[in-house]
């Protein structure tokens, strides 16, 4: 017997896309104190980088970051945040330890907390989205 499914195609891409709107970015994607205190504990301006998009796309759309297209302007929205530079972000992808450390830690953290309940419970996310992408 085939598989119902309880969602078009259409529905279920809608709810994994990243936001694209200024206030869609600022609703899922906003860092509290305690976030950029967790992403400033991290050695290295590619690895606060790398957290921090880890945490984001871990918040909204729940996805981790070795399944994702990550979109410029989820990058610049971060990058903007954290006062940082996108040219790190190729030093953060090139070390995969890295980035399955990061996600094991956030992970380790429950159901986003500790990367900081209270700003999941007002927004799900954490940084960006938007017009083309670049190889996550």
């Amino acid at each position: 017997m085939p598989r119902r499914s309880l969602l078009s195609d259409t529905e279920r891409d809608g709810l994994l896309v990243l936001p694209q709107s200024q206030n869609d970015l600022i609703q899922q994607y906003s860092f509290t104190d305690a976030d950029l205190a967790l992403i400033r504990s991290r050695r290295g301006a590619a690895n606060r980088l790398g957290f921090a998009v880890q945490m984001c796309l871990l918040r909204y759309p729940g996805y981790a970051l070795a399944s994702a297209t990550l979109l410029v302007t989820v990058l610049h929205w971060i990058v903007k945040h954290l006062r940082s530079d996108v040219d790190f972000w190729p030093e953060y992808r090139a070390r995969e330890n890295s980035s399955n450390e990061h996600l094991h830690e956030q992970r380790a953290c429950g159901p986003l907390e500790g990367i900081t309940a209270a700003s999941a419970e007002t927004a799900p996310g954490s940084c960006a989205a938007g017009a083309r992408s670049i190889p996550a």
